[in-house]
């Protein structure tokens, strides 16, 4: 982690309101935390909306003659597909899937929940794409963790076989070796989720 894992030096910082220029909502929440997270699909849909692409429309319905009620979000298309063009990867794959690729204008946000989710691995890597090709992480901060999620697994189990067979074969206890096998993958793991490291520009924005 000290030689690899950590970010080099931001140089004097400046105050400034805004993202750096032309990046979007989830591409500066992901530069931020190293993380694709939910917030930062969301933060591109509201967005998509400021900019004009979308409208987010809030519903109440009333059932049991007004005893309880719930909220409804409707998302209504106000650009067309044509109009995409100069969109990011992970805005034209977000939009296309809320709007199934623009054949429905009008979608409830209920309709979503067990279609939707399908869409998510795509819009994660094109926002890590775009902070690659921008230079701003030295690798891929989800492919850094998994590998090292991997590689904890590996070694647990590899310590855990080898000691198992040596406490059989020279008449010792098992127990050390299983403890020293979880601890060594829990290290390895736990570093692991720190290891992804900005370049100086990742750093500097």
């Amino acid at each position: 982690w000290y030689t690899r894992g950590r970010d080099p030096r931001a140089g004097p910082i400046t105050v400034q309101y805004a993202p750096p220029e032309g990046m979007t909502p989830a591409e500066a929440g992901t530069l931020v935390d190293e993380d694709g997270a939910m917030r930062d699909i969301t933060a591109t849909i509201v967005d998509l909306a400021v900019r004009g692409y979308l409208t987010i429309e809030e519903k109440e319905s009333q059932h049991m003659m007004g005893l309880y009620s719930n909220k409804e979000y409707v998302f209504h298309m106000k650009k067309k597909p044509p109009e995409w063009k100069g969109l990011k990867s992970h805005e034209l794959v977000l939009l296309a899937g809320i709007f199934a690729n623009g054949a429905e204008a009008d979608v409830e946000l209920s309709a979503l929940q067990n279609q939707f989710y399908k869409n998510l691995p795509g819009i994660k890597d094109s926002i890590f794409d775009a902070l690659m090709e921008r230079g701003y992480f030295q690798h891929r901060p989800d492919y850094v963790r998994s590998g090292f999620m991997v590689g904890g697994v590996v070694t647990g189990v590899l310590l855990f076989v080898i000691g198992n067979a040596l406490a059989q074969k020279m008449g010792m206890a098992v127990a050390p070796f299983v403890i020293a096998a979880l601890v060594s993958a829990a290290i390895i793991v736990g570093f692991g989720w720190f290891m992804p490291a900005r370049t100086a520009e990742g750093a500097k924005a």
